[in-house]
C-alpha cells in the first residue's frame, strides 16, 4: 500500500461502503405492498441490481432516486403481480415512488461515522455516488450526520453513472481545481468492484477494497490482479485504524528521537517558536517548555528584532506547518535580535 503520509485526499462510493445499501433498498422493498410477494433476500437484489444496472445504462441523467423506482417497477412487472391480479398498476407505480424517495434514510454501518472522522483529520474527503443530490442531502442530515466532506460529486453532476469513467475524470479534474489535489495523491476507497474498483484500475488510481461481504458489486470475481485494488479491509473502522497506526509510527519515531531536545516550530500564521520538546501527540498537538518566539524585523523597520518568552506553550497541530530539531551550539552563537530578513507569511493548508 502507498506511503500514507503521501496521501492528501480519499475519495469515497458512499452507498455499499459507508452506508448499507442493500439492507436499506431490500428492508425499503420488504415493507412495501410489493413485500409479500418478493422471493429470498439474495435473488431479490440479485433482480433488483440488474434492472437497476440495466436503467442507468439506458438512461444515463436520470435521478438514481428515479431510477431505482423504475427498477422495482420493471421487478414488479417480471413477478406478474398485476398480471396475477395481486397488486394493481397504481399500488405498483405508488410503492416504486415511496422506494425510490427512501435512498436517504438507509442506515449507515455502525463503524461509519467514527471512521470517516478520524480519516477527516489527516485526509480530504470526497464522496464519488451514484446517488442524487436530494437523497445525498437527505443521508448528509441522517444516517451520516457528524460526517465532514471537502467536495461530493454525484451522477447527476457529471451525467453518467460509475463504472462510466467518465465519473472519474471529472473527480480528477475537479478535486484538483476545487482543493488541489493531483492524481497520486488520492487513494479510492469502494465496495463495489465493479462500479468502482475496475474503472479506478483502468485510471490508475491506487484503491482499497472494503469487503462489506455484500451481494451486489462486491463479490471477488478476479481479485486483485482483475480489479487492481492495493489493500482490502472488511469495514471502514479497519481502515482508519490502519492510517492511524501509519501516522503513530512517524509520530514514535519523530517523539523518541527528539524528545527532549529543543526545536523550532513555523506555524501557519508565520510565527516562529523555539522550546524543549516535552509532548507531542499523534495529530501533532505539541507541548514546549521554555518557549521562545523570534519576532524577526525587516531591514528597513526601525524596531530591532526581539525574542519573547512564553514559558510552557501549547501549539496545536493544526496550526504546525514544520518543526525540526535546532542545532543548540549555532543556536547558541547567534545574538538573533541583530537578525534581520523578510517576514515569513501565513501559509495555507490544502
Amino acid at each position: 500500500m502507498a506511503n500514507w503520509r503521501e496521501v492528501k485526499a480519499l475519495s469515497f462510493d458512499i452507498y455499499g461502503t459507508l452506508v448499507d445499501w442493500e439492507s436499506g433498498i431490500y428492508s425499503t422493498a420488504c415493507t412495501s405492498a410489493l413485500g409479500p410477494h418478493l422471493p429470498s433476500r439474495e435473488k431479490t437484489l440479485a433482480r433488483l441490481d440488474e434492472h437497476d444496472r440495466a436503467v442507468q445504462r439506458e438512461h444515463p441523467t436520470m435521478l438514481q432516486r428515479d431510477v431505482i423506482a423504475e427498477g422495482l417497477r420493471r421487478y414488479a412487472s417480471e413477478l406478474d403481480v398485476v398480471k396475477d391480479g395481486k397488486l394493481t398498476q397504481a399500488e405498483v407505480d405508488n410503492t416504486a415512488k415511496q422506494y425510490g424517495a427512501a435512498i436517504g434514510t438507509y442506515p449507515a454501518f455502525e463503524d461509519t461515522v467514527q471512521a470517516i472522522q478520524s480519516l477527516g483529520k489527516r485526509f480530504k474527503l470526497i464522496p464519488l455516488s451514484n446517488v442524487d443530490k436530494q437523497s445525498f442531502s437527505q443521508t448528509l442530515a441522517g444516517p451520516l450526520k457528524g460526517c465532514h466532506f471537502d467536495a461530493i460529486y454525484t451522477a447527476e453532476d457529471i451525467g453518467s453513472y460509475k463504472p462510466d469513467l467518465r465519473n472519474f475524470h471529472y473527480l480528477l479534474e475537479h478535486m484538483k481545481q476545487d482543493l488541489g489535489v493531483e492524481k497520486g495523491e488520492l487513494v479510492h476507497v469502494a465496495q463495489s468492484l465493479l462500479h468502482d474498483h475496475g474503472p479506478a484500475k483502468e485510471m490508475g488510481l491506487t484503491s482499497v477494497w472494503v469487503d462489506r461481504g455484500g451481494r451486489i458489486g462486491g463479490e471477488d470475481l478476479g481479485g486483485q490482479e482483475r480489479f487492481g485494488w492495493k489493500l482490502k479491509v472488511r469495514t471502514l473502522g479497519e481502515l482508519a485504524g490502519i492510517v492511524k497506526e501509519a501516522f503513530g509510527k512517524v509520530y514514535h519515531a519523530f517523539v523518541n528521537f527528539a524528545l527532549p531536545e529543543k526545536v523550532l516550530i513555523l506555524t501557519v500564521d508565520g510565527r516562529t517558536l523555539t522550546g524543549t520538546l516535552i509532548s507531542c501527540d499523534q495529530v501533532t498537538n505539541i507541548v514546549l517548555q521554555d518557549t521562545i518566539e523570534r519576532i524577526i524585523r525587516e531591514p528597513d523597520d526601525e524596531e530591532p528584532s526581539a525574542e519573547q518568552a512564553h514559558g510552557l506553550y501549547l501549539v496545536r497541530g493544526d496550526n504546525v506547518v514544520i518543526c525540526g530539531l535546532v542545532d543548540e551550539e549555532l543556536d547558541g552563537s547567534i545574538d538573533w535580535t541583530k537578525v534581520r530578513g523578510s517576514v515569513v507569511g501565513s501559509t495555507k493548508h490544502v
